[in-house]
């Protein structure tokens, strides 16, 4: 059994399509934690940059299969336009980023941005939310 859920940033539209084995529940729990400690993909900057609380998410579909749920959220990457400024999707999905390969510039701009004093406050204050809410 696998899921495909989405993410939806309520301050300004923006939207991550993903999939899980797990319960939507836990993987919004890792999202945060990841963005908490710093990761440097599209979604965990957001997270960092607007609070968890800014999220809403949804499960998309539910499926048999992995490869059933791998080919969903490919089509509702490529259906939802999640990829680049309209969305927080790395790649059209189906395996996630694991084949991305970044350029120096965008390492050197994600490190320069993680480096901040309010970067810093923004995953504290994130880890403390997720560490702090009743829903986990």
């Amino acid at each position: 059994m696998a899921i495909v859920y989405l993410i939806t940033n309520i301050e300004n539209g923006k939207r991550y399509v993903g999939k899980t084995k797990g319960t939507l529940k836990s993987r919004w729990y890792n999202h945060c934690r990841e963005a908490a400690r710093g990761r440097g993909f599209a979604l965990h900057a957001a997270i960092r940059k607007y609070g968890s609380n800014s999220f809403n998410h949804e499960v998309l579909g539910t499926y048999s299969t992995e490869e059933a749920a791998l080919a969903a959220e490919r089509e509702w990457v490529l259906k939802l336009g999640t990829i680049g400024k309209l969305g927080y999707n790395l790649c059209e999905g189906g395996r996630g980023a694991l084949g991305l390969v970044w350029t120096e510039e965008r390492r050197e701009k994600t490190v320069a941005m993680l480096n901040t004093p309010e970067a810093t406050a923004k995953m504290s204050e994130a880890s403390r939310i997720a560490k702090s809410s009743p829903e986990f």
